[in-house]
């Protein structure tokens, strides 16, 4: 067997990093947020009115949809970030003032994510 080459640039003893772990860890890291939000949103809903309760479970549903990139997952996190600020505060603007829609979810409007306190958004 060969021995190992060493490429120029590669720290001594360290195997070279793979560009996709960043990726990995950021979704990982998107995904940890997204259920800490859900967790939120779970436990304070139920003191709403059925017919918002119902609204929110279906926008629940359509947040947990798969997500294929980290861009979607981040437009997925302020969703709920702003469905759980609008659970708490009883105040249901667009676009959680009807059912989710079909299609993949629209970009927040900058007003709509200033609103929010995230660190990044």
């Amino acid at each position: 067997m060969p021995p190992k080459v060493r490429r120029l640039g590669d720290p001594q003893g360290q195997a070279p990093t793979n560009p996709g772990d960043d990726d990995r860890k950021a979704a990982r890291t998107f995904d940890e947020a997204f259920l800490h939000m859900l967790v939120t949103v779970e436990s304070t809903y139920k003191a709403l009115p059925r017919s918002l309760q119902i609204r929110v479970e279906r926008w629940v549903l359509k947040l947990s949809e798969p997500c294929t990139n980290n861009s979607f997952r981040r437009n997925r996190n302020l969703h709920a970030a702003l469905l759980a600020e609008m659970v708490r505060t009883q105040e249901f603007v667009e676009p959680f003032d009807g059912l989710p829609p079909e299609a993949r979810l629209a970009r927040l409007p900058g007003h709509m994510v200033s609103r929010l306190d995230i660190p990044g958004s």
